[in-house]
């Protein structure tokens, strides 16, 4: 198996350091997690709510079961709650997902309770 040379490394370095220390950012809603996800076989799906994307995974259950997954994520106000929640329920119907499993990084206040 062969490195990559030195610019790529020094890339993949600064796009981890990025990652890692803007608390904006968030590697299990990050690219780099989405194409490792399909590199594992896993559907990926990113949507938009408010300011922000989500990225939302098709895990496998028994049988053709399945649930969608939105690792510590994302980042948006109250109403981009409620626009994820609708196309999460949308994908999660087409795609024979049985529940929607979410673990937030933040949730602005009352959200849950209005969700």
């Amino acid at each position: 198996m062969t490195r990559p040379d030195l610019g790529a490394r020094i890339l993949i370095m600064d796009t981890m350091i990025s990652i890692l220390t803007d608390p904006k950012n968030n590697l299990f809603q990050s690219d780099i997690w989405s194409e490792y996800q399909e590199s594992l076989g896993n559907k990926v799906f990113r949507v938009s709510c408010d300011e922000s994307t989500a990225l939302l995974i098709k895990l496998p259950l028994y049988k053709d079961k399945s649930y969608l997954y939105c690792p510590r994520g994302p980042m948006c106000k109250k109403e981009g709650w409620h626009v994820l929640m609708r196309k999460a329920k949308e994908i999660a119907k087409a795609e024979n997902c049985v529940f929607l499993r979410v673990e937030p990084y933040q949730l602005p206040m009352k959200t849950m309770q209005d969700l």
